[in-house]
Parts: C-alpha cells; sequence; structure tokens
C-alpha cells in the first residue's frame, strides 16, 4: 500500500475509504497539471 503514499498526494493509505479522494486529487491534479501545460 506504499504506493499510494506519494509526497504530492499527502494521503494516508487506510483501505478502500481512501481510494474516492485518492482518485479524486489524480483528477485535479490532471486538470491543474494539463491547464499549466496548456499555457
Amino acid at each position: 500500500m506504499n504506493y499510494y503514499n506519494r509526497p504530492f498526494f499527502k494521503i494516508p493509505s487506510k483501505g478502500l475509504g481512501d481510494l474516492p479522494s485518492l482518485f479524486l486529487n489524480k483528477v485535479c491534479f490532471k486538470a491543474i497539471y494539463q491547464r499549466i501545460t496548456l499555457k
């Protein structure tokens, strides 16, 4: 489960309960990253 404990996510992996927040964080990060790179 250490794979999900990346520094820029900062979400502790406690089980399946944290997967939705991890998914939302990944989607938000991708959107922000695309906005930065598309400029």
